[in-house]
């Protein structure tokens, strides 16, 4: 239930954005979760939460180049600097 018209509008213009004009895309999630086993569930618990490493990002704006923090992030060895690193990390992150 929307609590108030400004919920209500944001919802109709999220589906007409989407492109979902049966206006149904949550009743269609609450059907797709509702038919999840407690098995399926369990498995999606663990392969994303209990077994997935969180992914940091930081983005030092030009006018924080002399603070402390974004000088200790120069020196930290565990922090990608490239694109080669990322896609790694995320590859490592692949749901099995």
């Amino acid at each position: 239930k929307h609590k108030n018209l400004g919920e209500r509008t944001s919802y109709y213009w999220k589906e007409i954005n989407d492109k979902a004009v049966n206006f149904d895309s949550n009743d269609k999630m609450v059907a797709q979760i509702s038919a999840l086993t407690k098995d399926e569930m369990n498995q999606f618990l663990n392969t994303t939460v209990v077994n997935t490493k969180p992914i940091l990002v930081r983005s030092f704006g030009t006018a924080h180049r002399n603070d402390d923090d974004y000088k200790q992030s120069k020196t930290d060895e565990s922090i990608c600097r490239d694109a080669a690193c990322v896609n790694n990390q995320l590859t490592s992150l692949t749901i099995k």
